[in-house]
């Protein structure tokens, strides 16, 4: 069993990754990485050939996304979605998450923040 490792897309503030690291988690940015006003497909892609569960707030494209990636078989290390909420809720709900669920436990799968309140 191992800790998530999440890729945040440009919508995530990347404070989020830089607090999840100084509390010793594996998170990047795609902002901290340069990987702006690129396709929501190639992000999706970078996270799952990087070991990588994508945090978004852009319920709407992903979790098509995911979905397909289910259908086709095809591995992903998990889709983590939320709707817009204020920050400190965000990173509460990510706290609890990566504190509560291993790698293996989200893999191929879409996992609902809200669902960690």
């Amino acid at each position: 069993m191992s800790l998530i490792r999440i890729y945040l897309d440009e919508d995530v503030r990347p404070l989020l990754a830089t607090i999840l690291r100084e509390r010793g988690y594996d998170a990047v940015s795609a902002v901290e990485l340069g990987r702006l006003s690129i396709p929501d497909a190639d992000h999706f892609e970078y996270a799952a050939t990087n070991n990588r569960s994508l945090l978004t707030v852009n319920i709407r494209d992903f979790v098509p996304l995911a979905t397909r990636a289910i259908e086709e078989g095809r591995h992903f290390s998990g889709l983590i979605v939320t709707e817009q909420i204020p920050f400190s809720q965000l990173l509460r709900r990510t706290l609890r998450l990566v504190g509560a669920v291993q790698s293996e436990e989200i893999a191929d799968r879409v996992v609902w923040l809200a669902d960690y309140r």
